[in-house]
This record gives structure tokens, C-alpha cells and sequence, in this order.
């Protein structure tokens, strides 16, 4: 028998968590589109995630990949991911893991602020503003 595979074991389960979290959240409450509801469920997934890894972490038991970590942030839960940083006191200093998660806070930002001028309205993103 094969070893667990941890991204496989955390990340499937997390995304898909997620997905549903967000879909319920968005019919529930009409005035909440689907694109928000991602954002809100995919915050508190990250703090989550990282929660548990920092448990984990203490049972010296299979870890969420920082891959898994990485991929929260990137996909709308960055705020969640430093949240769970700081509150778990999890991955604050390992500077390899930072420059990651700060490189992809400048992609966010960057992509955010397209948003804003209204980059991606031929994708059908219309600007907020």
C-alpha cells in the first residue's frame, strides 16, 4: 500500500468544502453572488487549513503541503491565510513561505486593482465602481 498523499488528503477536501460552502451560501442569500461567497468560504478555509496544520504540526502527524497553503491564499483566501498566520503563530518565520505568500499578495493586489479599472470586463468582470 502506497503513502498517503497530503495534498490529495487536505487540498481535495478543502477546495471542495468550499465549492459547496459557497454555492449554499449564495442561493441562501440572494443579495450574496457566487464570486463573493467563494471569497468569504475561501478566507475561512484558510484560517482553517492553517489551524490545522499548526495542530498537526504539534502531533507530528502528515502536514498540509505548503503547497495547499499557498494555493488557499492565491485562490481568495489571503486575508484567512495571514489571519490564521498570525493567530495560529504558524509559518511566521519561515522566510521562504513569506516571500511566497507576499509575492502572491502583490499578484492579488495587482489583479484586484485591474479589476478596479475595469480590465476584465470582456471576461464579463464588470468594474465595482
Amino acid at each position: 500500500m502506497s503513502a498517503p498523499n497530503p495534498t490529495r488528503r487536505y487540498g481535495i477536501p478543502a477546495f471542495a468544502l468550499t465549492a459547496v460552502a459557497a454555492i449554499v451560501l449564495s442561493r441562501r442569500r440572494p443579495d450574496v453572488d457566487l464570486p463573493t461567497a467563494w471569497i468569504v468560504c475561501m478566507n475561512l478555509t484558510a484560517f482553517l487549513v492553517f489551524g490545522l496544520d499548526k495542530w498537526l504540526a504539534g502531533r507530528q502527524a502528515l502536514r498540509v503541503p505548503e503547497k495547499v497553503l499557498h494555493a488557499v491564499a492565491l485562490l481568495g483566501g489571503l486575508v484567512g491565510a495571514l489571519l490564521g498566520m498570525f493567530v495560529f503563530r504558524h509559518k511566521t518565520s519561515k522566510r521562504s513561505f513569506q516571500w511566497t505568500l507576499g509575492a502572491l499578495m502583490a499578484v492579488e493586489a495587482l489583479l484586484i486593482a485591474l479589476w478596479f479599472l475595469g480590465k476584465f470586463e470582456g471576461v464579463g468582470l464588470a468594474s465595482p465602481l
